[in-house]
C-alpha cells in the first residue's frame, strides 16, 4: 500500500481510530523508555497519531514534540493536548536539526514502509538523535506483508510490511545503532499477532 493511501485510511477514520486508542499495552514499554531519560529530556514521538503516547510521555516529565502524516489525526491530537507541540512530518525527511532529540519514540509506525523506507527513515532517525540517544521502535513481527480490515478505520484495508528479528536487528545495526533490549510480544487484543520491542542506543 502507498503512503499516501495509507495516510488517506487514516484521515478518513481519523476520529474512530483516535476513540479506539485510549488505551494502551505499551505501558511496561513506555516506563522501561522512561527509566533511561532524564526529567526534561527531548523526544520526539514519531507516527504520534492522535497523540496517546504522546501525552503519556509528556505526563512522565519528559519534552515532546509529536510528528505525524496524517493532517486529521494531527488535528485532534492538539486540540486534545494544547501544552504539546504537534508537527505535520514525513518520518523519512523530518524538518528537525540533527541532534535535536535525546530519544525517540517510533511505535506501530515502521511497518507502514517498505523495507527501503525502513532503512531511510532509521538513518534519519540517527540524524536527529543526539550522540547515544534512545530509539525505541514497536512494529509488527513476520514475514512478507499483511493486510487487515479493522473497525478502528472504518474497516479499509491496511497493508503493514512485516519484519523478522533478526532483519530489523541488521537495519539497526547498519544504520548506526546499538542494542539496549529486542524481545518479540504476542499481542494481547490480537493473539495471532506478533510485535517486535527494540530499544537502541545510537552510537557516538
Amino acid at each position: 500500500m502507498k503512503t499516501e493511501d495509507t495516510i488517506a485510511a487514516y484521515n478518513k477514520a481519523a476520529r474512530e481510530y483516535a476513540q479506539s486508542r485510549t488505551g494502551t499495552e505499551d505501558m511496561a514499554e513506555l516506563e522501561k523508555f522512561r527509566k533511561l531519560l532524564e526529567h526534561g529530556s527531548k523526544v520526539l514521538d514519531v507516527g504520534c497519531a492522535a497523540g496517546r503516547d504522546t501525552r503519556i510521555l509528556k505526563d512522565m516529565g519528559l519534552d515532546v514534540f509529536g510528528v505525524d502524516l496524517a493532517d486529521k489525526l494531527i488535528a485532534i491530537a492538539k486540540k486534545s493536548n494544547p501544552d504539546i507541540t504537534f508537527a505535520l512530518a514525513d518520518i523519512r525527511q523530518l524538518p528537525f536539526e540533527d541532534g535535536a532529540f535525546d530519544a525517540l519514540w517510533v511505535s506501530a509506525v515502521l511497518h507502514h514502509l517498505e523495507k527501503t523506507g525502513m532503512q531511510t527513515a532509521l538513518r534519519e532517525f540517527n540524524r536527529v538523535l543526539a550522540p547515544h540517544g534512545i530509539l525505541y521502535v514497536h512494529t509488527k513481527a513476520g514475514s512478507g506483508k499483511l493486510k487487515t480490515n479493522e473497525d478502528t478505520v472504518s474497516g479499509q484495508e491496511r497493508e503493514f510490511e512485516l519484519v523478522i528479528r533478526k532483519e530489523l536487528e541488521t537495519m539497526l545495526s547498519e544504520a548506526g545503532y546499538s542494542k539496549i533490549s529486542l524481545e518479540e510480544k504476542v499481542s494481547k487484543s490480537r493473539p495471532g499477532l506478533t510485535w517486535i520491542n527494540a530499544l537502541y542506543a545510537k552510537d557516538a
